[in-house]
């Protein structure tokens, strides 16, 4: 018997009792790979700083599970980076936040694949990329920025409150509600009010039911009945008070001769010349058409330079132009230069053409002309009122 008083005792139940225990492996954790990598800055010297490294909740490809959870990585001497990670799934990445000693602060994403050792450049991978770490992330599938096809609706959060927001349904049937559709041509009839449209009613632009016109046989001006007589000669449509309505009347006793009167404003002119006048001196300026009392030919004639540079009247001292409505020029020195965009026009507002065709040229033969004066003054002198006139 052994004494369970003395010390012997005591270890030799405790070595009974550790060899009764079932024998009990240790656990097989992942396989882990290693990132192994040197760490440049942008400027090519070694960095140095620390990496944050964390991970979402994950099943390794084994089917292990792995908690969420973080690490801190320092960059060794010369900046030597050693990491080992457990391969993730896909539809997981690993954040890297970069913390290096100079105050940069830089974030990207990992995949990490059962090869080992590795470098940075195979595991990092950009969000968006189409890999599918990305794709599968989050509550489904993403859609492209350059360009994709959705199998289901899109839901918008509402309608758009700016000009290149997108537009919800609601938007578009609200702004098409109060517009009429066109069916083969026609307005449908459900669409057309309170009315029915005949050969003498119609729906006018402000959604009122009213008599049709037209431009060939108004039945009325801006809502005002036309009277259904046909006007005769010499009378115009006017508007007549006590009737309410425009009626034939008599004209307003102007000729034919005096309606084709004109006024010095009916010939004030201006055009836009594509002809260079940066440069003050001498020009030839072409016109698309030279308009009544517009010549060349014309002594004392002026026209006036506007719109860029110092506006001037300049003298006309040449050129095609004869005041018949074809393409000419005119030749003009200006004193000032004018950009492109100037514009050349009448220096009376008209008046100097009007009174250049106004001009009446006499077709007296001047033979004849002498002989009615000859004859005149043979006839004083015979009175004896007048000298003779020495051969």
């Amino acid at each position: 018997m052994f004494d369970l008083r003395h010390p012997s005792g005591w270890l030799f139940y405790l070595l009974l009792l550790v060899l009764a225990l079932p024998e009990i492996s240790p656990a097989q954790g992942p396989t882990t790979s290693t990132i192994s990598d040197v760490v440049y800055r942008a400027d090519g010297t070694l960095a140095g700083g620390t990496l944050l490294i964390s991970w979402p909740t994950f099943s390794t490809p084994a089917g292990q599970s792995v908690a969420a959870g973080n690490k801190s990585v320092t960059l060794g001497p010369n900046g030597a980076l050693s990491v080992a990670l457990v391969p993730n799934a896909a539809g997981t990445f690993y954040t890297v936040v970069y913390q290096l000693d100079d105050g940069t602060v830089k974030t990207e994403y990992w995949v990490v694949t059962s090869t080992s050792p590795t470098t940075i450049a195979a595991v990092r991978t950009i969000l968006g990329s189409g890999g599918s770490v990305v794709t599968t992330s989050g509550s489904g599938l993403f859609v492209s920025k350059a360009g994709d096809t959705m199998t289901g609706p899109l839901q918008l959060p509402g309608d758009p409150s700016a000009p290149n927001q997108a537009a919800t349904k609601h938007y578009v049937d609200s702004g098409l509600a109060a517009k009429a559709d066109l069916v083969s041509g026609v307005v449908p009839t459900l669409e057309l009010g309170n009315g029915t449209a005949n050969n003498t009613l119609c729906l006018h632009g402000d959604s009122s039911w009213g008599a049709c016109g037209a431009s060939g046989n108004a039945v009325s001006i801006q809502n005002v009945p036309v009277d259904t007589t046909a006007p005769t000669d010499n009378q115009v449509i006017t508007y007549v008070a006590s009737a309410g309505k425009y009626e034939p009347r008599a004209g307003s006793g102007v000729t034919a001769g005096m309606a084709a009167v004109k006024y010095s404003s009916d010939f004030n002119w201006s055009q836009t010349p594509a002809t260079s006048l940066s440069t003050a001196g001498a020009s030839t300026v072409s016109l698309t058409s030279c308009p009544a009392g517009v010549t060349g030919a014309e002594p004392n004639y002026y026209v006036y330079v506007s719109g860029t540079g110092t506006a001037e009247a300049v003298l006309v001292t040449g050129g095609t132009c004869n005041g018949d409505g074809q393409a000419g020029t005119l030749q003009i020195t200006t004193i000032n230069g004018h950009a492109a965009g100037y514009a050349v026009g009448s220096a009376s507002a008209g008046l100097q053409e009007a009174l250049i065709v106004a001009r009446f040229t006499p077709t007296i033969r001047k033979e004849r002309c002498c002989a009615v004066f000859c004859v005149g003054c043979h006839a004083t002198r015979r009175r004896g009122n007048f000298p003779s006139h020495r051969r």
